[in-house]
């Protein structure tokens, strides 16, 4: 089971801290080892005004979470309670939007235990959504998303992993531990492959230069910047729902990424061939590749 995952974050400026940047939106795309995709879910704040106002979704579940409740919607079905819906955009005082927050945050981590991922894929999620999802559970003290291993221990230890740069200059990234599971970071892969020389590894770099559809034109992210996410969360459904299409469309784009290069099959088979664990593979690099097949020959 492979689950392919992206995050959006509330964050006015800078980088985003995992002590004050919500997470609003997660958008999910469940699929088996073959690429054939199996379900999507999204979870995003913010309740609708009415029931005709929600995105439709095909082969998923939107989940729109509020500070009166939640209202879902699976497969043009809506299900709903009338003592939860809310006609109150807003997310309430800090306080309460932090329970809205918790409430999503819950929902998340019982989904990814409900559903067992084999292997987590997400584009810079080893070097950002695995540690931020975790750094703000820990925050919101939300233990179920804290433990999103198969071990269920409450707080995963994100580790700083040190580089040495071909100019002698060090790099550090963050790495989050879930136990049981693999991360894939298709972002990592392109980066090790010395065969590549991409001038960018951002999402829609990769993207529009490696993915076309049968019309041959190339596929391209969602025209959303990083400064606009805060303004489309809060202003309208209208503006949540064009939030949420394109974190679906990040998440669309990092799984046919990982299926177009069979990146589960080459981690597979260069697994049997050095004898490495698949997240020794994907972290280390080729180094460690060539290392390991020097010891086995």
């Amino acid at each position: 089971r492979v689950m392919t995952y992206d995050i959006e974050v509330a964050n006015v400026g800078g980088f985003p801290k995992a002590g004050s940047s919500p997470i609003i939106n997660i958008a999910v795309k469940n699929s088996t080892g073959e690429g054939k995709v199996t379900g999507e879910v999204l979870f995003q704040l913010g309740m609708a005004d009415s029931v005709t106002e929600l995105e439709s979704v095909e082969n998923g579940i939107h989940l729109m979470f509020g500070k009166n409740g939640v209202v879902i919607r699976e497969k043009g079905k809506i299900d709903q309670d009338e003592s939860v819906m809310t006609t109150n955009t807003h997310l309430g005082t800090p306080e309460e939007s932090q329970q809205v927050e918790a409430a999503l945050l819950t929902a998340f981590g019982e989904f990814v235990q409900t559903y067992d991922p084999d292997i987590i894929v997400g584009h810079n999620s080893n070097g950002f959504d695995n540690p931020y999802v975790l750094d703000r559970a820990h925050v919101l003290m939300v233990e179920n998303a804290e433990s999103l291993g198969r071990d269920h221990v409450h707080w995963q230890e994100n580790r700083v992993v040190e580089k040495m740069r071909k100019n002698g200059e060090s790099s550090s990234s963050l790495r989050a531990t879930i136990t049981g599971r693999v991360q894939a970071d298709p972002m990592l892969v392109f980066k090790s492959d010395t065969t590549k020389k991409e001038p960018s590894f951002k999402l829609g770099a990769l993207a529009q230069k490696y993915l076309k559809d049968k019309n041959k034109e190339a596929e391209n992210k969602e025209d959303v910047g990083h400064t606009m996410i805060v303004d489309l969360s809060r202003r309208s459904n209208y503006t949540r729902q064009r939030l949420a299409k394109y974190n679906k469309k990040d998440v669309y784009l990092t799984f046919r990424l990982f299926d177009e290069f069979k990146m589960l099959f080459d981690m597979v088979e260069m697994t049997r061939a050095t004898r490495l664990m698949p997240q020794m593979l994907i972290n280390r690099g080729q180094s460690a590749k060539v290392w390991a097949q020097l010891l086995h020959v």
